[in-house]
């Protein structure tokens, strides 16, 4: 339990994306913590703020769905936008990133 507490410290002052998006990940699962989903939202709008595109991605099926925030098409469309945005950059400066990977983001 010593060394998620410390994971989870260490996370949560992290100021790159992928350490918010585990973390959010963590939050969202009670990986090694009690699930908390709004605080998983939080952090997960963070990653896509700091250029994740993926949380992008999921912020958007959260919206769309209106399971853990209020049901809101237009947030829902500014983050697929988001995150569609980000990926196009990503590939262009990341060859690992295929159009498959464009293409699955567009999916809910």
């Amino acid at each position: 339990m010593r060394t998620v507490h410390f994971n989870v410290h260490f996370l949560k002052r992290c100021r790159h994306q992928l350490g918010a998006i585990r973390y959010a990940d963590m939050l969202f699962a009670g990986k090694g913590m009690s699930k908390n989903e709004v605080e998983a939202v939080k952090w997960c709008r963070k990653a896509a703020e700091m250029g994740w595109p993926f949380s992008g991605r999921v912020l958007a099926s959260i919206y769309f769905s209106g399971e853990l925030v209020k049901k809101d098409n237009v947030e829902a469309s500014k983050w697929m936008h988001v995150s569609l945005a980000l990926l196009a950059k990503k590939r262009h400066t990341d060859p690992g990133v295929s159009a498959q990977d464009v293409a699955t983001t567009t999916r809910y």
